[in-house]
């Protein structure tokens, strides 16, 4: 998996409370040392200065979600463009220029 889920945030910080080291935790989960780094600094609360897995996760799921709708939904103009592009065996970049040029809004 690409990023951190709730159980590796969970066993960073039980591992933090028993006094591991970064590349200890990191050897267990089989991540990189500055993967658990960033996670570390990233969600420790200034406050306690424990690290808050729960708080971790919610904000994790936060940043991953569109901050906009999609602008070529099924069924749009954009849409059956874009499927016409790959029809004609264009590349993404092909097709993106292609989409740029035909609707620059």
């Amino acid at each position: 998996a690409r990023y951190l889920g709730q159980e590796e945030r969970i066993l960073i910080a039980d591992r933090l409370r028993l006094g591991d080291g970064i590349r200890a935790i990191a050897r267990l989960l089989d991540r990189n040392p500055a993967t658990v780094s960033r996670e570390i600094r990233r969600n420790t609360n200034p406050l306690t200065g424990c690290h808050e897995p729960y708080h971790a996760q919610r904000s994790s799921a936060d940043r991953l979600k569109r901050p906009r709708p999609r602008k070529a939904g099924p069924g749009t103009r954009l849409w059956r463009e874009i499927l016409a592009g790959l029809g004609r065996h264009w590349s993404p970049e092909q097709i993106g220029n292609r989409l740029r040029h035909d609707f620059p809004d």
